[in-house]
């Protein structure tokens, strides 16, 4: 399984708030000196420009910007469009899923380049004759039920590894489906593993098993678990009553498994998940610009305002008010 490294282990007093905010910049996140803030992440290569709304990924900026990925000479970018209502994907410049184009209403997850260049993602589309499709390089390659909670973890080129939520059992499945760069619809996919009674927040993979973030006891918070694929067995790596983090980014290491540990008083606890993810996860609010005939502003994005603004009310400090106000268009109420 590779040798476990915590990465970090913070202990929060939500009492003092210039202490947890001291606490986030030595997990790495940065702020320049107003007027505006450049907030920069660093275990994720991001950086967002309060003045401009600009968002920069590996040399890429632009408003709404998501991700953006390099392998044999392809570049592929998700951004937010003004107006959209789901992110537009752009592969070396030329767009693949437009996310304006009102024809064509089916659900992109998990897009992403194989270390061949080529490119994969999940396609979900409504209606009777709905389904969600594996796409690799436009051609679909295998079909699931519509109503089916499918999450891409990896993909090589020639095979990925996805998870499938089944609702009614309470389990997650782990599979594997190979040979997707042959000419015909590639077989049935492997089935590696099963968690059952747990969310899965996030996971890694090795030949030999999976390392897993899961949410198994509200009264224990988050969990870092083994499946093991040959014993179909789930130990855990760190379990405790504090919040134990996937925190991949925090230690590339080949074979290490880093853990973020937070542990403290609840409410030091709650202000370190706000920050953590208002800064670590969308930055600058991408989604801000989308369209919310599909509900993206009232059903996700009004959340996250929320909760910028509480952050700001709470600790004074101003990036947070920058972070809201500029990407909503109409202000926040603070």
């Amino acid at each position: 399984m590779g040798v476990l490294r915590p990465a970090a282990r913070l202990a929060l007093v939500a009492a003092v708030a210039a202490f947890a905010i001291g606490t986030v910049a030595r997990a790495e996140v940065a702020v320049e000196p107003e007027p505006g803030h450049v907030v920069d992440l660093h275990f994720g290569g991001v950086r967002f420009d309060t003045e401009t709304g600009a968002r920069a990924i590996n040399g890429v900026s632009r408003q709404g910007l998501i991700s953006v990925a390099r392998r044999k000479g392809r570049e592929l970018q998700q951004f937010w469009q003004s107006g959209a209502f789901r992110p537009t994907i752009t592969l070396n410049g030329a767009v693949v899923v437009d996310g304006r184009d009102l024809g064509d209403v089916a659900r992109i997850a998990g897009a992403r380049l194989g270390k061949d260049g080529t490119l994969v993602y999940f396609r979900t589309t409504k209606g009777p004759e709905g389904g969600v499709d594996l796409v690799r390089e436009g051609a679909t390659v295998q079909r699931w039920p519509r109503r089916s909670q499918l999450r891409l973890l990896s993909y090589d080129g020639d095979s990925v590894a996805f998870t499938e939520f089944d609702r009614e059992a309470a389990e997650t499945r782990f599979y594997r489906l190979d040979d997707l760069a042959a000419e015909a619809t590639a077989g049935d996919p492997e089935l590696l593993g099963t968690l059952r009674g747990c969310d899965v927040l996030s996971a890694r993979l090795s030949p030999r098993g999976a390392v897993i973030e899961a949410y198994c006891d509200r009264a224990r918070g988050t969990d870092v678990l083994w499946l093991d694929f040959a014993s179909g067995g789930v130990t855990e790596v760190v379990a405790s009553t504090a919040d134990e983090i996937l925190a991949s980014p925090l230690d590339r290491t080949k074979d290490a498994v880093p853990v973020l540990t937070v542990n403290g008083s609840e409410g030091g606890r709650t202000f370190f998940h706000a920050v953590f993810g208002a800064l670590a996860k969308e930055l600058g609010e991408p989604g801000a610009v989308a369209s919310d005939a599909a509900g993206a502003q009232s059903w996700r994005q009004s959340y996250r305002t929320r909760v910028l603004a509480t952050l700001f009310k709470k600790s004074g400090r101003p990036v947070f008010a920058e972070l809201a106000i500029p990407q909503t268009g109409n202000g926040v109420i603070l």
